[in-house]
């Protein structure tokens, strides 16, 4: 994420500085400002000219579903949610460029009004699709809005025309769009389905970015029709081709930003962050090369607050480090994960605790467990997974002394290894703590251990019987083949 966020702030310099030099008549042979919807075609053109440039040369095309020409599949075409998205992701490129033309508006009010837009709907977003949100995260937003609240307040005699309000509002229903499609369809730690969405989304949004251009110009608007037509050929051109060229080159920073498997409430001020710090260098460069006015002393003062957000956003995975450095004074801890944490995660911690215990072993490793969905902390395990644990040799007072309790990051980072009882518990966990998707499996990875909650006896018997096969193979896999040939199995009778 660190190197993301930099290519973001770097390539964001030159295409801020492009757009604002060439609308304000700043460039090299340029005699006079260029409108900014004139310029809109060519720029959508220069992208759209780089897009299969850098997908065939990255070999990203390969990850795109494909239609069938002459009976093989070599037409990489996307899906219908994905053309969706280019829609929404569209309109985000189109208004992004525009909004950087206005007369009167620099180019860090109009970063502010973008960013702070998308800092308010992340947590939106994050809320709507229950994503929890990080503790870091909340801090995080509440800096870049601070940044944000003082850099309008030191922003004079700027004019915020209509115009420019109605493209800032279509900005923001752009995000709003692309990041409830995004959330649906990738975005959940899964790398190939969020390589194909990132292929499909950067080819489609290319498309349809020059389609929406073309036909508003086909309809009659002049600004367009003037920059499909007499502007492509003048030098000016080459400079919007450029900025198109440079705005890909952020986007595929941008993207990939975004589809980190966390909340967005922890990706927005990111990458937030990253693109007002390049505002910054690109209004002082343009007042070094060009001698346009410089932002106010108050923009210097919201780079600390924007300081204070990364310093945030960076604490857990800071503290992670810290603690991978420090020596391990004890055994490794191995966490199951399910629902409620009353009946399949205290079961397989049950079981790894008794097999353990019978293999001489208990010392080796300790044992946990946490639910993703606990209803009531501290409520016991459920009588029917009680009995069928004692039904395996299982102690009765071990049984009796859980108490459910919820997963948090905090607890995944401690673990040496966490076991969840499905795929979608595995997902929820690497998107609460992205950095242990290196120790963080299915407990089966034949496929998911299914909820026996609300079923008959034999019901349980048989999860427990299968989580007890599982968590058999997985204690092999940590303390190694001896240990299977120990034969430890569970006590053969209560007590």
């Amino acid at each position: 994420m660190i190197w993301l966020t930099l290519g973001y702030f770097v390539s964001y310099i030159p295409y801020a500085m492009l757009v604002k030099a060439l609308t304000s008549g700043a460039l090299p042979g340029v005699p006079e400002s260029v409108n900014g919807g004139v310029l809109l075609p060519a720029a959508a053109l220069g992208q759209l000219a780089v897009m299969p440039v850098f997908l065939g040369l990255s070999g990203r095309w390969r990850e795109m579903r494909a239609r069938g020409v002459l009976g093989r599949h070599v037409l990489p075409v996307g899906g219908r949610e994905t053309w969706a998205a280019g829609f929404f992701t569209a309109l985000i490129i189109g208004t992004t460029t525009l909004n950087f033309t206005f007369t009167g508006a620099s180019i860090l009010l109009m970063l502010i009004l973008m960013r702070g837009g998308v800092l308010v709907l992340s947590p939106v977003i994050d809320t709507i699709r229950r994503r929890r949100i990080a503790s870091s995260s909340w801090v995080a937003l509440g800096f870049s809005l601070l940044a944000i609240g003082m850099s309008l307040a030191d922003v004079n005699d700027y004019r915020l025309t209509i115009a420019a309000g109605l493209s800032v509002a279509v900005y923001l229903a752009g995000y709003t769009g692309r990041f409830e499609i995004m959330s649906r369809v990738a975005k959940k730690g899964k790398a190939e389905v969020d390589r194909r969405y990132f292929a499909e989304e950067h080819a489609t949004s290319a498309v349809v970015q020059v389609l929406l251009l073309a036909v508003a110009a086909l309809l009659g608007q002049p600004e367009l029709r003037q920059g499909f037509t007499v502007f492509l050929g003048s030098t000016e051109a080459a400079y919007a081709f450029a900025i198109g060229v440079a705005y890909e080159v952020l986007f595929v920073f941008g993207t990939l930003i975004y589809l980190d498997r966390r909340e967005y409430t922890w990706c927005v001020p990111a990458n937030r962050a990253a693109s007002l710090m390049s505002g910054v260098v690109a209004s002082y460069g343009l007042v070094w090369l060009v001698a346009l006015p410089a932002p106010g002393s108050g923009q210097l003062i919201a780079l600390v607050f924007i300081v204070c957000a990364v310093a945030a956003l960076s604490q857990p995975t800071v503290a992670v480090w810290w603690r991978t450095r420090r020596p391990k004074a004890e055994a490794g801890l191995l966490l199951f994960v399910c629902g409620g944490n009353t009946c399949r995660s205290p079961m397989a911690a049950a079981l790894a605790r008794a097999r353990l215990a019978s293999a001489g072993a208990a010392s080796a490793l300790r044992v946990s467990s946490a639910g993703l969905t606990v209803a009531r902390r501290g409520a016991p395990m459920t009588n029917a997974a009680r009995s069928a644990l004692v039904e395996l040799g299982v102690r009765r007072r071990d049984v009796r002394a859980h108490r459910s309790r919820p997963v948090t990051a905090q607890l995944c980072h401690a673990s040496d290894a966490i076991y969840c009882m499905t795929s979608a518990q595995r997902d929820a966990v690497l998107s609460m703590a992205p950095g242990t998707a290196d120790r963080t499996f299915c407990l089966d990875a034949a496929g998911d251990i299914p909820d026996p909650i609300g079923q008959p006896a034999d019901a349980y018997r048989r999860c427990a019987r299968r989580i007890q096969s599982a968590v058999t193979v997985r204690l092999g896999e940590r303390l190694g083949a001896g240990f299977l040939a120990a034969g430890g199995g569970v006590p053969d009778a209560a007590s």
